[in-house]
């Protein structure tokens, strides 16, 4: 009984299997037009172009008038990225129904993949003046409009796209975009935001706002939107790069590094990100990788001439000014007003001591860039170097004019007032440079100087000592302090301060001589002989007089 039930199954199953069969033979009977019209559609929706085309020209072979089967054989040409094909499709489609909306929007975005912007916005215009209720269709034309540059009508185009359909957070995100270029951050923030309201896997405008934090300067919100855009999409080299450089402006070289890597990883051609790794290598001395980075750099764009410029900057912190040069000569050769070029060439040539050359330079940099602080500061540096302080002066005062709260600027024209015996001018700038940034070693140690030519030893001391906490290893900031606690009779403290400045840099002429004074004072001749001489040899300025005292007292001959 049981083997006879399982015999019936399986008979029944057989007999279903071969109808089966059966009836997929019968349906083989040619379909009717609108049928592979709809199998047409069926087979763009799983991403089948060719497939689509194919069940169209049945479609068109069966009934050639039929508007639809055009238009969906354009929809699979354009699926396939076939433009030309595309339009020529829906111009037929358009030929039989002058009516259908959708065939002028798709051969508008048709026109608009070729970068045919004006003939996108016409189809977009007919699309709407037969459906005025497209919401899509005007975001269409606005991203058409944005395109060619018309951020006022892409503007007026999303306004209206919005009315139509408050919900769509991609209207949001183009309007944006169209803010950005009118230079309307927050306006473009608030429309980036409201799309993320609307879409919270959105990354495109995480990415957007975080752009607009960091020319803002808001460095930690702008971290905050790359990391969640590569939460949501991990592969986008581009938002590695926006986040690398962040990380580069907070000083973060570490994180920087890391992530211009991983925008290699992803894009081993990317150029611009090969270029930023060698300027976060350059920030942290490591110059031959920055020049390693630069040279690929440029193997990938030959014409970049930012990564020649960054080129020079290291080969300029190797203190190879020449190779600098060559390198901005470089730049300024690809693009004759590239204003960044004239700088740092201009910075080449205060380090071959060219104060001519440096300010010609400059000089050009701010004709080309009227805004351009820094180089009116490097400017005012050059003349500052000549001996020119009231040149200096009016080049920094250029420089605070275009940034009032440029710390380098107050500090050197800080020490211009100093060098013209103007101390009070020159401690108030020095004290408006640490508001502006406390961490500023090189103004607490000039401050330090300030006191110490005041007299006021103790609080010279406390500044040198705070420059020191900031930057263990500043030479400087060693010596001076030694020289407040020699001026105080300290020569043990003073001792010590030089001791620790000479293992720095063993070349600091000023640190042997006031060490070779204090043991002088401490009668400790043979040292003084030695540091003096050392001192002397090294090129620092040493009296006659005193020399001979050293001699009677050491026993030596001069």
């Amino acid at each position: 009984m049981n083997r006879f039930n399982g015999q019936i199954h399986t008979l029944i199953f057989v007999f279903l299997v071969l109808l089966s069969f059966g009836c997929a033979e019968m349906q083989q009977k040619p379909l009717s037009d609108e049928g592979h019209n709809d199998r047409g559609v069926a087979n763009i929706e799983k991403g089948g172009g060719d497939q689509a085309i194919a069940e169209d020209d049945k479609g068109i072979e069966t009934n050639p008038a039929l508007a639809a089967a055009y238009y969906n054989r354009g929809i699979g040409y354009s699926v396939e990225g076939h433009w030309d094909k595309a339009i020529s499709e829906y111009n037929k489609a358009i030929e039989m129904n002058p009516a259908f909306a959708e065939a002028y929007r798709k051969r508008g975005i048709a026109y608009s993949e070729k970068g045919q912007y004006d003939q996108a916005i016409s189809d977009y215009e007919k699309s709407i003046d037969l459906n005025p209720g497209d919401a899509e269709a005007y975001i269409l034309q606005g991203s058409a409009h944005l395109a060619k540059g018309q951020n006022v009508a892409a503007i007026w185009d999303l306004d209206e796209a919005i009315k139509l359909n408050p919900t769509d957070g991609k209207a949001y995100g183009i309007r944006a975009s169209a803010y950005v270029v009118r230079g309307q951050y927050e306006e473009a923030i608030s429309d980036y935001s409201k799309a993320l309201d609307l879409n919270p896997r959105d990354a495109g405008a995480y990415t957007g706002r975080g752009d607009l934090h960091t020319q803002k300067g808001a460095y930690d919100s702008a971290i905050s939107d790359f990391s969640k855009a590569l939460e949501i999409s991990p592969m986008v080299a581009k938002t590695y790069y926006n986040r690398g450089f962040v990380y580069s402006k907070r000083g973060e070289y570490d994180l920087a590094i890391a992530d211009y890597s991983k925008a290699l990883e992803i894009d081993p051609r990317y150029a611009e990100a090969y270029n930023g790794r060698g300027v976060a290598y350059l920030e942290k001395g490591e110059y031959d990788l920055s020049i390693a980075d630069c040279n690929k750099a440029l193997e990938i764009d030959p014409k970049f001439a930012l990564a020649y410029t960054n080129r020079g900057a290291a080969y300029y912190a190797k203190g190879e000014y020449d190779l600098s040069i060559a390198d901005c000569n470089k730049a300024l050769e690809i693009d004759p007003r590239y204003a960044l070029a004239y700088n740092r060439r201009g910075v080449a040539y205060l380090g071959k001591g060219d104060y001519g050359l440096a300010i010609a330079d400059f000089k050009k940099a701010v004709e080309i860039w009227t805004r351009f602080a820094l180089a009116y500061t490097n400017r005012g540096f050059a003349y500052y170097k000549r001996g020119e302080y009231d040149l200096a002066i009016a080049d920094y005062n250029e420089a605070l004019e275009i940034d009032p709260r440029y710390a380098v600027a107050y500090n050197y024209r800080g020490v211009a007032y100093f060098r013209k015996g103007e101390y009070d001018l020159a401690f108030s700038d020095f004290n408006k440079a640490l508001e502006i940034r406390p961490k500023y070693a090189d103004v607490y140690t000039n401050r330090g100087v300030v006191y110490s030519k005041r007299g006021e030893y103790d609080l010279a001391i406390a500044d040198y000592s705070k420059a020191l906490e900031i930057d263990p290893r500043y030479a400087v900031a060693y010596n001076c302090r030694g020289v407040a606690y020699f001026k105080k009779g300290e020569y043990d403290l003073a001792i010590a301060d030089f001791n620790e400045t000479l293992e720095i840099n063993a070349r600091f002429s000023e640190a042997y001589f006031f060490r070779g004074f204090a043991y002088f004072l401490r009668e400790e001749y043979d040292k003084a002989w030695n540091d003096v001489k050392e001192a002397q040899e090294l090129g620092y300025p040493i009296s006659t007089g005193f020399l001979e005292e050293l001699r009677k007292v050491s026993g030596r001959e001069i």
